[in-house]
């Protein structure tokens, strides 16, 4: 083995000498910040290809923190074949990345450059814009390079590229420098590609640009307690030391003190270990608690989501999930289906999970995690999958944790559902499998608006819609923390699927790309979370509550919210006569709520709360017809809360 070793470092060190004496390379050292990928760099180094993905690479710093402005280079040294004037070099960032890089403003933050030895021999181009192919067989195999699919080409226009040149792409080029993206990654890559002969096809270069990107200095403390607890008996609590952007701090050493709503210490010198502590803990009286924590004198400081304690615990219970998210199978940045799985449980507390994949390329890996990590009483995972159908987007989820793949993809929305019908639904088990839409109120254009959500919808297949996620809120048009490119068609909103008749369920998500279930810094806004009103945690409870609609939306923070009128639960499509009465018990995170009802769309009622806690008997008197009602929950933070509707059929 030495002898082999010693072999290879003489071979490279000849061979940098070699390029040294004829090119003037200056560059010959070890290229790859972090550990290489594949193969070794010391057979690879600027190896002489001859083909497309020659030449090697280096970047300036091996590390990063999250949202931490740097400036930095990353430089691409010229192989043996040179470059052709039409060929040239992209730097990539993937999908599930938040680097946003731009090369059109230069006095604005995210400023990215491309130069040259010569100067003036390159163009920096954005891929998209540009419309350029890249690979081949992108257009077929989406999850290849395409992955890497925020692309800037600098390309070769005016004489060849010679050995031992270079192209340096600047990151963050002026003061404003590079923001990084908020979610951690221990392995995180730019994708370096090269075309080396100017026929505008692109190969990945022998080395990778593999770094991590760590959690900043933590800030805050959040713990995750159960939604209901009986009054005297211990539960479980998850406190973690966080940033700003709810990622663990691992390097978080101070003593820990928990009060309960009345400022009783529950607990103190509490040690966390990298970040995180599971503990128990007991609440003494009943009625509503926002745990309150704090360390280092008041430095670091946070709150609990909140918590109703009861003498006797009710026989159906709150429990939360984030069944929308990804993983490196298809579009997120995580490696490993094992690793979300556990994110979930250990670090968000979640009780209910699904990872959704684009079209779950390796569905036997994917049913083995689920059947693997599922724990009833204590963690439910299902099965699920995103597909697209065509522009509209669709999650399927399925009862069974063994249930087959999809047969066939469909790009039209009606054939879609009708195919999940048709091959799950429409044999011995009519539940055998859900779908749902998802961030529904962009614009798409064309058919795609005439028709996603709500043009077609099953309810044999189509049982709920996700409102909000890290994309934002399709509640209405005008909402609070809209979509990007949010349509002006109002029937793609809620509460246009409401005004058409349309009876579905109503849930939050994560969509995450950052492989952070429950916990996401992943998108524009804050991740989401589904709440299920359960008598068990149970894969069958979970999917029974979906199919009925016995569940609610919320966006971060973990709001109670328990409705109901004439004593049926949200979600009930019932028969009554009128005056009807509606109760609500709802308990924020923050002390400010607003508690809006609404009735066929209309603000019927509005209350407000400065001490977190807001219970509401109604009688209302609507005329004899159909009438749909839900509730709304805001937070002086901007948290919402979205109750799955009512649907009433009122009589004299």
């Amino acid at each position: 083995m030495e002898t082999r070793i010693t072999s290879i470092v003489r071979h490279f060190f000849i061979w940098c000498f070699i390029l040294l004496f004829i090119s003037g390379l200056s560059a010959c050292q070890n290229s790859v910040s972090g550990p290489p990928t594949d193969i070794s760099i010391l057979d690879l180094e600027c190896a002489d290809t001859g083909k497309d993905g020659e030449g090697c690479v280096q970047m300036s710093l091996d590390q990063f923190t999250v949202r931490q402005k740097v400036q930095f280079t990353v430089t691409y040294t010229v192989g043996q074949s040179g470059l052709a004037v039409g060929g040239g070099v992209s730097f990539a960032t993937h999908h599930g990345s938040e680097w946003f890089m731009q090369h059109t403003q230069p006095k604005k933050r995210n400023y990215l450059t491309a130069t040259s030895t010569i100067p003036g021999n390159v163009v920096l181009k954005d891929a998209k814009r540009n419309r350029l192919t890249m690979f081949p067989g992108q257009r077929s195999n989406r999850f290849s390079d395409k992955i890497f699919n925020n692309i800037y080409v600098a390309e070769v226009v005016d004489r060849p590229m010679q050995p031992g040149e270079t192209i340096t792409f600047t990151i963050g080029a002026n003061n404003e420098q590079q923001l990084v993206q908020p979610s951690p990654d221990p392995v995180h890559e730019f994708r370096i590609t090269s075309d080396i002969d100017g026929d505008g096809v692109f190969a990945r270069t022998t080395q990778s640009l593999i770094f991590p990107i760590m959690p900043a200095q933590a800030v805050k403390l959040s713990a995750t307690a159960p939604s209901q607890v009986k009054s005297g008996q211990p539960f479980f609590v998850l406190i973690r030391a966080e940033d700003k952007y709810w990622n663990v701090s691992p390097d978080f050493y101070e003593a820990v003190t928990v009060r309960d709503e009345h400022g009783k210490v529950l607990a103190r010198d509490l040690k966390l270990d990298k970040g995180l502590l599971r503990t128990q803990l007991t609440l003494s009286s009943t009625g509503p608690h926002r745990l309150r924590l704090s360390a280092g004198n008041g430095q670091w400081k946070g709150r609990s989501n909140p918590i109703r304690s009861f003498e006797t615990l009710p026989d159906t219970q709150l429990y939360w999930g984030d069944i929308h998210g990804h993983t490196g199978k298809s579009d997120g940045l995580g490696r490993s289906l094992d690793a979300y799985f556990e994110y979930g449980r250990d670090v968000a507390a979640l009780d209910i999970i699904a990872v959704t994949d684009h079209a779950q390329p390796d569905w036997g890996e994917t049913q083995q995690a689920v059947q693997a990590h599922h724990e009833p009483g204590r963690y439910v995972t299902i099965l699920g999958q995103e597909a697209g159908a065509g522009l509209d987007h669709m999650n399927i989820y399925f009862r069974r944790d063994d249930a087959d793949h999809i047969s066939k993809w469909q790009s039209d929305y009606q054939r879609f559902q009708d195919w999940v019908y048709n091959q799950y639904n429409a044999g011995d088990d009519p539940q055998a499998a859900i779908t749902g839409p998802h961030h529904f109120a962009y614009r798409r254009g064309g058919r795609s608006d005439e028709r996603y959500p709500f043009g077609y919808w099953d309810q044999r297949v189509a049982r709920f819609i996700e409102v909000y996620s890290s994309h934002g809120t399709s509640e209405y048009s005008g909402n609070l923390r809209p979509l990007v490119n949010i349509s002006k068609n109002s029937n793609k909103f809620m509460q246009g699927g409401l005004a058409l008749g349309h009876r579905f369920a109503v849930i939050g998500a994560s969509d995450n790309h950052d492989s952070r279930p429950g916990r996401s810094a992943w998108g524009p806004y804050p991740n989401g979370f589904a709440a299920f009103w359960l008598p068990e945690l149970t894969r069958d409870a979970a999917w029974e509550a979906l199919w009925t609609r016995r569940v609610y939306a919320t966006s971060f923070a973990r709001i109670y919210l328990d409705a109901h009128i004439n004593n049926q639960p949200m979600g009930s499509d019932f028969t009554a006569k009128g005056p009807l009465h509606l109760h609500a018990y709802i308990i924020g995170k923050t002390d400010n709520l607003t508690l809006t009802v609404l009735r066929n769309n209309k603000d019927i009622l509005t209350r407000t709360s400065d001490n977190g806690v807001i219970e509401l008997d109604l009688m209302d008197t609507p005329e004899p017809g159909e009438h749909v009602y839900y509730l709304r929950v805001t937070q002086d933070d901007g948290e919402r809360a979205w109750s799955s509707p009512f649907w009433l059929n009122v009589t004299d």
